[in-house]
């Protein structure tokens, strides 16, 4: 049995073969790679400050929220309405809304 050869498998052989074309091809793949991680770090680092910055925004509205209730009686409504005005988070609807059915049941 004679195995069959292309003509450019014979070119495409001898250049594998010659020392250059494997080591850059090494270099490219090691740099695709590194390219990759840092890409996957930035992402993941984005994504980290953004939650740190939400768990911060909803501990400094729940404290707001604490020193409200301390309020005697009528000034806890305007607090509460104040501190949903000052509300600058994307959940601030859905956030507002839970302050108010809270409220109303305290009353």
């Amino acid at each position: 049995m004679t195995t069959h050869t292309f003509p450019w498998q014979s070119r495409a052989t001898a250049l594998h073969a010659s020392s250059g074309f494997a080591i850059w091809r090494a270099i490219l793949v090691a740099m695709l790679i590194a390219g990759m991680l840092v890409a996957f770090h930035a992402v993941v680092s984005g994504a980290n400050r953004a939650g740190e910055v939400r768990r911060q925004s909803y501990a400094a509205l729940a404290s707001a929220m604490r020193d409200c209730k301390a309020l005697p009686g009528p000034a806890i409504n305007r607090c509460m309405k104040d501190l949903i005005a000052r509300a600058a988070m994307p959940e601030a609807s859905q956030f507002a809304q839970t302050i108010q059915s809270a409220s109303a049941q305290d009353e």
